[in-house]
């Protein structure tokens, strides 16, 4: 078992660079910086469970916005088209299969 913390995670990257923080069965628990807006992607097999750490994130599909504070989560389903985004800046907690690609299939 190894400790991991989600703050010092984040500094170490930039934006939209994620880091796995844990491995859990076939699924890992990434965090990202999240500042401005990523650009529109979806995963064509793979559900995708976002959680907001701290600030306040955006997640979007075309259909409509849903916005998360801190402790407030969302699942965007396999094949639905989104992006993230966040003006002041969101650490987001993403929970999804190890071999989903963060930009997109």
């Amino acid at each position: 078992m190894e400790p991991f913390n989600i703050d010092k995670a984040v500094q170490a990257r930039g934006p939209f660079s994620p880091v796995d923080l844990a491995y859990v069965d076939d699924f890992v628990l990434r965090c990202s910086l999240v500042k401005g807006e990523f650009h529109w992607h979806r995963h064509t097999d793979q559900d995708e469970l976002f959680l907001c750490h701290s600030g306040s994130l955006c997640v979007e599909t075309r259909e409509e916005k849903i916005v998360l504070s801190p402790g407030e989560g969302t699942v965007v389903p396999k094949g639905v088209e989104h992006r993230t985004s966040s003006a002041e800046g969101a650490v987001a907690l993403v929970f999804e299969r190890r071999e989903t690609k963060s930009k997109g299939d």
